[in-house]
């Protein structure tokens, strides 16, 4: 899981020039959706100069990582493309 949910918010969150958090703090920035039925966890992080959306998907054997990032203006034009997409990915299990 590269360290888990916090670890991975706080370097995006450095990736888009904003402070770090403690666990307390992730309600900012995490919420709750589901992946093909899968319980995930949806990071939105938004500034003036940059954006952030991503997903995390953790299960027993694999951790998924879905993740936009760049300028503000132009991440936030796609940011329903985004949300689109994630909609529709499908896992296959064999």
């Amino acid at each position: 899981d590269v360290g888990g949910l916090l670890a991975n918010v706080n370097r995006w969150l450095g990736q888009v020039g904003l402070n770090e958090v403690d666990e307390s703090g992730l309600t900012n920035y995490v919420s709750p959706l589901e992946i093909d039925g899968r319980s995930a966890q949806l990071v939105i992080a938004e500034n003036d100069e940059k954006s952030l959306y991503a997903a995390l998907l953790f299960q027993t054997e694999r951790a998924w990582f879905f993740k936009m990032i760049g300028d503000s203006e132009l991440a936030k034009i796609e940011k329903k493309n985004f949300l689109g997409f994630l909609k529709s990915v499908c896992f296959h299990d064999h």
